[in-house]
């Protein structure tokens, strides 16, 4: 199931880059510590995102998640 949320999708967007600390997240997105926090929560309890150490990655299915969303990202700017 896609996340929902717009803060979810930048951040699956955001993590299938490169693995991030909080700092970078919030750099990112532009939103406070307690939304991405939350949204990291909701993300991990759907088995897309992982913490290790200070960083948040993605999981396999994280990333087979945020391959798609860029494709249908690319896909929608180009039309």
């Amino acid at each position: 199931r896609l996340p929902s949320s717009e803060v979810r999708l930048e951040i699956l967007l955001s993590l299938g880059k490169s693995p991030k600390a909080l700092s970078e997240l919030m750099g990112e997105t532009s939103r406070r510590n307690t939304t991405i926090l939350h949204a990291l929560n909701d993300l991990a309890d759907i088995n897309l995102v992982m913490q290790e150490g200070k960083d948040y990655k993605l999981t396999t299915l994280g990333s087979m998640e945020s391959t798609l969303l860029q494709y249908s990202v690319d896909m929608a700017t180009t039309l």
